[in-house]
């Protein structure tokens, strides 16, 4: 640790004696300044574009696979169905995604989305209310079980649809995983 400090210290010092002889001598180049500031913006652009601009249409639909039948509401209104999606990469991780179609209106909305357990199911517990089941037989800890309302209740895990600008109109209520403090 103090090894780490010292040295630093000392690379602070290094750069500070460079950086005043290079302003003494030299002008500062403008295009390295136009060039960080640059790409400093643009950082700041996409960070605030991906955190704030979310919509369900980034799922990939072309790697969705069905892991439920589809199930209809008690009173015939809603059809819903859960899907997951294969997020690739070495450790294979896989995300669920719950789709109710209004049979009325013919509309599709996602009203769920979040990493895939051991076991998920759908069940209606109401004409408008919907009981997702996404828990780990394994580990009690991970549950990301919800019940929503789809006539304006909404979950993602990352709760990213929750601070989306885009998506604040079309929800009454966004739920998102809750970690434990442990």
């Amino acid at each position: 640790m103090f090894i780490a400090l010292l040295s630093g210290i000392s690379a602070i010092m290094l750069f500070g004696a460079f950086g005043v002889r290079f302003a003494v001598t030299r002008r500062f180049p403008r295009r390295i300044l136009i060039a960080t500031l640059s790409s400093l913006l643009i950082m700041i652009c996409s960070y605030w574009y991906f955190e704030y601009m979310f919509t369900f249409d980034s799922i990939s639909r072309g790697n969705m696979e069905e892991v439920t039948w589809p199930i209809v509401s008690p009173d015939e209104t809603y059809v819903a169905i859960a899907y997951t999606e294969s997020l690739g990469g070495a450790a294979g991780a896989v995300s669920v995604v719950v789709e109710v179609t209004n049979s009325s209106a013919e509309e599709t909305s996602v009203i769920y989305y979040a990493l895939a357990n051991s076991r998920v199911s759908l069940d209606w517990v109401g004409d408008h209310v919907l009981q997702v089941t996404n828990e780990d037989y394994y580990d009690k800890g991970v549950n990301r079980s919800v019940t929503l309302d789809v006539r304006g209740d909404i979950y993602d895990e990352r709760g990213r649809a929750c601070k989306s600008y885009v998506m604040k109109g079309s929800f009454d209520m966004c739920y998102q995983h809750k970690r434990d403090a442990n």
